[in-house]
């Protein structure tokens, strides 16, 4: 990651953004209005990755789970909303939450396993190396894992908010490595919280490498009108 440039005191952010932890929870993201009125062009191209109460769903997205298994095995008793079952629904011990019986599987659906660089290229959503304007995921836990399969439509992505906590593949995946990826795709980062931000990119705090509580991470590709408007929410 590069280095804390001289104009950012990262420890003074992060101690800001410490004291102002649950606004990071679901933040009020003032600045999408404003980036509407500064970019008005009617056509925008947004991809929305919601795996939101599918847990394990969004595990197999990254380009090395899509080679591995070409389908994976979705309880058919799973509704759209319902968090408590995951693909392994017949295998793990029963649970008085989640209604499991001890000895009676259900029936599986396959599900065809697909990256976001597979699904834009074959619904031809960036043509010629057009612009992907929001790209926007809420994996339970598994965005890094999306992210790894998104890395080519990362490159002409503007905008990009994510998921961060200790749930699924963030209980290991390094927010570090994540957030220095992003930049090498030509992107700046932030906490994002109620009308406010906290850089993230350049911003390093090693505070951050052992938090990992539910928060949200907003990212805007450097030299587009967008990252002015998100620079004005900075604080700091």
């Amino acid at each position: 990651m590069a280095q804390n440039p001289p104009s950012c005191n990262a420890s003074a952010i992060a101690d800001n953004f410490f004291q102002n932890l649950r606004q990071t929870h679901c933040p009020r993201s003032a600045w999408v209005k404003l980036m509407r009125d500064a970019d008005s062009r009617p056509a925008k191209t947004v991809v929305v990755v919601g795996c939101n109460k599918g847990y394990d769903a969004a595990a197999m997205t990254s380009p090395a789970m899509a080679a591995e298994r070409q389908t994976a095995d979705f309880p058919a008793i799973a509704h759209a909303g319902r968090e408590d079952v995951g693909i392994d629904y017949n295998t793990r011990a029963p649970d008085r939450r989640a209604k499991r019986p001890a000895d009676a599987p259900v029936a599986v659906v396959s599900v065809r396993l697909r990256t976001v660089d597979s699904l834009v290229e074959s619904e031809r959503l960036a043509l010629g190396g057009s612009v992907i304007d929001i790209l926007t995921t809420d994996a339970e836990g598994h965005d890094a894992l999306v992210l790894e399969g998104a890395r080519d439509v990362l490159t002409r992505v503007r905008y990009l908010e994510f998921e961060y906590h200790a749930i699924g593949h963030w209980a290991s995946a390094s927010l570090r490595d994540v957030i220095g990826s992003l930049e090498s795709s030509g992107m700046d980062c932030y906490w994002a919280g109620h009308e406010r931000l906290w850089r993230l990119t350049g911003c390093w705090d090693d505070r951050y490498q052992h938090f990992r509580a539910w928060s949200n991470i907003a990212c805007v590709r450097r030299g587009d009108v967008w990252h002015s408007v998100l620079s004005g929410f900075a604080f700091g």
